[in-house]
């Protein structure tokens, strides 16, 4: 469809349009008021009939008036016709005072007034009406139905003089000759008919006047019909006036006449309008469209007269346009084309069945072809002379779009080279693949590090595992032999002994718990380092944690005569959510320094609030200090401040950096103050959280359980150990506390024994030969399972296997507790405290 006849269809739905809602409007709105004057007409001319009307009533009335001026008239015939013919009556009857008729005249149609003989009833009703204007002292007007038909009439009654208590009745006829009358005065059709039933329904409830059409809605005639209603109220005649719609008739033909004329300058004006349109747009449109084919075929718009270009309308501004586009696009073509060749990417596109419609150099160069010998050549065909694989066989999935490959290729040089190449399909509006474009790069370089890289991973994560697993055993086989050392000097301390022999005991000791001390930090260290520790927060009460680390150092602050001091603000929140037990570990690391580095005074441990959500443990001590310049070292791991006071005291350097990983990990800030005070003083930021408080009971169960011998003694406890040295000392630790156990080697003798004879404890080693100690938690728990005794046995495990997992793994095997080695005395009271808080309230209760 041409543009010249679619503007000339615009044109005509324009034209139409506009024509047909003219129409519309024109009839709906003019032609109404049209009507509205032609109803507006009619009434006024129902309204001058009924005042016609009116006016006989009137004359009615004056001829009764009349009479009664001149009642006293010596030919009262004579006097009632001049009556009669001056106010056209036509009918007069005059009462005495008794009501019997003194004079009856009436006209009938087409005579004079001659004397009436009426009927008694018609009589009867006049004096009715006479009587009436009697009793209210005023005449009475209206219209009454009698034996000669409606009348219109007046009655009166004189109520002084000689003739009080006599009535006239003057009436007026509504009969033919009245509505011609009528017709004559007003020059209108009209008549006056009877009101019937079906006249009557034409009348809306409550309404004596409406308008309607005699035939149908096209008839050209009105009928204005108003409702004449007796002295009572009841309709009697209708008036009807028959009026033509002069007005709506001369105004359609106005408006035919007009819409007429509408068309026929709306038909001109789309001619002219499709003509004009033609010669100043679509044959100039015309001519641009060949100059641009022109274009496309020489890449020029030379052919377009300079004229065309000149003109200063849109159509030239396009073509200026137009010809600024194909110039830059010619630029941008030779640009492209430079930066295609220029690259070291191999680029090429091809259609689904292979053929090549376009490559750059760098494709060519690979295929050591000229690239124009390349166009039209199939790529499948190309690449599988070089390819150690086809690759390129499968299609494109349409709902990727794109696919990388990997495509290994053997040179002429006998090397091999990796190309990485990029597929991006090209699909139609039926996802029909039209053409492949794509790319590839020769990646050898890339995938020979990438290689070396992983190698490179590989021998670091067996380096990690190997380091692992060293620090597994070191601190097994540490730990063992600690366990004897330390253990056994603690039990011959509690001995009878000289003096002498407590000081060697003492050192012995003391150097193994710095052995152990140096063993902790490095391997706590070494699992920070490498991001194996995880943290459990709960909700932890500060109260608590103060008081334990205070216990813990009190016996080593009171052996340097020091003052271990508290300071808690009131504002300090009671609960917190932290890990317990790393927040203990960093908190007594900077108690126990405290306390290490002060040679005499105090040192002070308290908890303050930091603002609304965080918490701030600090520790205060009146020691030497530490100079500014060496702060900076404070956190760093093997930094000793002061060397000679470390050796003297002990300490590896890497507790506080370790501290500070840990506060760290719990979004928390560790740091030295800047205080002017004599000493040092550290601080421990942590927020708070969103604790859980729970609510405080009456009395705490570990101040209402006792360590007494009776319970003591009632007590079953099995010990599992496959080291007699650690039997022994075991064994030995329980007796002090108050404890006696039985003794199995390995885990399968622990499981015949529990066989025999139920134990409420069982303190179980881990690495031992036959079962392990996860493989004997594991049957006991599922010996209790299917058991109907509902007897339950709290296993404590003992192992020197301290690194993370460790504990997680004893809890999955169904293990409740964990003491590490080497084993103290405290850490068994504390295991056997935890089964007491754990398990004797379910005994209690049952």
């Amino acid at each position: 469809m041409s543009v010249r006849f679619k503007i000339f269809i615009c044109l005509i739905g324009v034209g139409a349009s506009l024509w047909l809602a003219s129409a519309y409007f024109a009839t709906q709105v003019f032609q109404g008021d049209f009507d509205k004057l032609d109803e507006k007409r009619i009434t006024n001319n129902v309204n001058r009939v009924y005042r016609l009307i009116q006016d006989s009533q009137n004359r009615a009335l004056n001829a009764c008036q009349l009479w009664e001026n001149g009642s006293t008239a010596s030919d009262p015939s004579n006097f009632l016709r001049t009556i009669m013919e001056t106010n056209d009556v036509s009918l007069i009857t005059t009462f005495n005072a008794n009501g019997s008729v003194r004079d009856s005249l009436a006209i009938p149609r087409g005579g004079n007034a001659v004397a009436a003989s009426l009927p008694q009833a018609d009589l009867a009703l006049f004096r009715q009406q006479i009587e009436q204007a009697r009793a209210q002292a005023a005449p009475v007007i209206g219209i009454i139905e009698t034996s000669q038909g409606p009348l219109l009439f007046a009655a009166d009654a004189q109520l002084t003089g000689a003739n009080a208590g006599s009535g006239v009745f003057s009436a007026i006829v509504l009969d033919e000759a009245f509505n011609q009358r009528l017709e004559r005065s007003l020059l209108m059709d009209l008549r006056l008919v009877t009101a019937t039933e079906d006249l009557l329904k034409r009348f809306p409830p409550g309404k004596d006047e409406i308008i309607y059409q005699p035939n149908s809605i096209a008839d050209s005639n009105f009928i204005g019909a108003r409702l004449l209603r007796d002295i009572h109220g009841k309709p009697l005649v209708v008036l009807e006036v028959v009026a033509t719609k002069e007005i709506s008739i001369a105004g359609q033909q106005n408006l035919q006449f007009f819409l007429g004329i509408t068309a026929a300058v709306g038909i001109v004006i789309i001619i002219l309008g499709t003509v004009l349109v033609d010669l100043l747009v679509v044959r100039r449109v015309r001519k641009l469209t060949l100059s641009a084919r022109h274009a496309d075929q020489f890449g020029s718009m030379e052919d377009l007269p300079r004229r065309f270009i000149k003109v200063p309308d849109e159509i030239s501004q396009l073509a200026q346009a137009i010809r600024r586009m194909l110039e830059r696009m010619r630029s941008s073509q030779a640009m492209y084309r430079a930066v295609i060749e220029t690259q070291t990417e191999m680029i090429v596109r091809y259609a689904p069945d292979g053929t090549i419609t376009f490559t750059n150099e760098a494709f060519a160069k690979w295929l050591t072809l000229h690239p124009k010998s390349v166009l039209g050549e199939n790529i499948h065909k190309l690449l599988a002379e070089r390819a150690d694989a086809t690759p390129l066989q499968s299609p494109i999935d349409p709902s990727s779009r794109h696919r990388k490959l990997m495509i290994s290729t053997h040179e002429k040089d006998l090397t091999h080279r990796t190309l990485e190449w990029n597929e991006h399909g090209i699909f139609d509006a039926a996802r029909k693949l039209t053409e492949v474009q794509a790319l590839g790069r020769d990646v050898t370089e890339q995938v020979e590090h990438e290689a070396r890289l992983r190698e490179a991973r590989d021998q670091a994560q067996q380096a990690d595992f190997a380091k692992g697993e060293f620090l597994a055993v070191l601190g097994h086989e540490t730990r063992t032999p600690l366990t004897s050392i330390l253990g056994f000097s603690g039990i011959l301390e509690k001995t009878p002994i000289n003096d002498e022999q407590k000081e060697y005991l003492s050192a012995i000791r003391s150097s193994g718990q710095s052995l152990l001390t140096l063993l902790n930090d490095i391997l706590d260290y070494t699992r920070i380092a490498a991001g194996q520790i995880e943290l459990h927060p709960k909700t932890v009460n500060v109260i608590e944690v103060l008081k334990e680390i205070i216990a813990t150092h009190t016996i080593e602050a009171r052996a340097k005569e020091l003052n271990l001091d508290t300071e808690i603000a009131p504002e300090a929140p009671l609960y917190i959510v932290a890990d317990e037990t790393r927040l203990k570990q960093v908190l007594s690391n900077l108690v126990g320094n405290a306390i290490k580095f002060t040679q005499q005074g105090y040192v002070r441990f308290g908890v303050r609030a930091e603002g609304e959500s965080h918490i701030c443990f600090f520790v205060e001590d009146s020691g030497e200090g530490i100079p500014l310049e060496k702060r900076h070292l404070l956190f760093k791991p093997f930094s000793q401040l002061q060397p000679a006071l470390t050796r003297d005291v002990g300490g590896t350097g890497i507790g506080l950096a370790f501290s500070k990983r840990l506060v760290e990990l719990m979004q928390g800030t560790i740091g030295i103050g800047q205080e002017n005070r004599p000493g040092s003083f550290f601080y421990v930021e942590l927020p708070i959280g969103k604790p859980d408080v729970p609510q405080r009971s009456s009395a705490r169960l570990a101040e209402m359980i006792a360590f007494d011998s009776g319970i003591s003694s009632e007590v079953r406890i099995l010990l599992v150990e496959d080291n007699k040295v650690n039997q022994k000392l075991t064994s030995r630790l329980l007796e002090m506390i108050g404890f006696k156990c039985d003794i199995a080697s390995d885990g399968a003798e622990c499981l015949e024994m529990t066989d025999i004879q139920d134990y409420d404890l069982i303190f179980l080693d881990i690495q031992m030969p036959r079962i392990d100690g996860f493989e004997t938690a594991r049957q006991l728990r599922q010996r209790e399972l299917n058991s109907s005794s509902g007897h339950y046995t709290y296993i404590i495990a003992l192992t020197a296997f301290t690194l993370p997992g460790d504990r997680e793994k004893c809890l999955e095997a169904g293990m409740d507790n964990f003491v590490g080695k080497p084993i103290r005395i405290e850490s068994i009271e504390a295991a056997i405290e935890s089964w007491r808080k754990e398990m004797l309230p379910l005994n209690a209760g049952e």
